[in-house]
This record gives C-alpha cells, sequence and structure tokens, in this order.
C-alpha cells in the first residue's frame, strides 16, 4: 500500500493508473489540484508543471466532516488511497 510520501514526485500518468481519474481536478495555475474522496477522508494531490509536465509535489489529507469548523488530519492517511485502489480492481 502506498503511502502518502510515496506518491510524491510521481506525474499524472502515474497517479492515474494507480487511483483512476479523480473525483475533483482544478487548475490552479501554476499548479493543479487533484482530489479523491473517500467515505470520511479526502486526498488533496497538488502537481506543479516541469520541464517533462506535471509532477505531485505534495499530497494531504483532511476528514471529511469537520468537527468544530476547522479541518483535521485523517486518522488513517491511506483510506482515501486504498478506498480508489480497491474501487479501481473492482472495476476490472
Amino acid at each position: 500500500m502506498p503511502g502518502l510520501k510515496d506518491l510524491t514526485g510521481l506525474n499524472q500518468s502515474d497517479i492515474l493508473a494507480m487511483l483512476g481519474r479523480p473525483d475533483l481536478k482544478r487548475d490552479e495555475p501554476p499548479a493543479q489540484l487533484w482530489q479523491y474522496r473517500a467515505a470520511d477522508c479526502v486526498l488533496n494531490l497538488f502537481f506543479y508543471r516541469e520541464h517533462d509536465g506535471y509532477r505531485l509535489v505534495h499530497a494531504e489529507t483532511w476528514q471529511r466532516n469537520l468537527v468544530g469548523r476547522t479541518p483535521a488530519e485523517c486518522r488513517d492517511e491511506t483510506a482515501p488511497v486504498r478506498a480508489h485502489l480497491v474501487s479501481l480492481k473492482s472495476s476490472l
């Protein structure tokens, strides 16, 4: 199971092959934000343009249900990765 640190440095094709299409994709020049959602956790991936295309520079997870109106890190930061790996495998 890849952790968030294992994803850093990958290009968008690598992430698509691993997790499938993101639930949300937003252009924020010079970056792109991709978001994957699991039942209780959200994975945000921040890609920045390099000479050979976009590379993942930063990844973070947040709980979907805000307690006290402030986002908190997910207790299990691999939850969105696992959820999308599982859903990707079941669609094959």
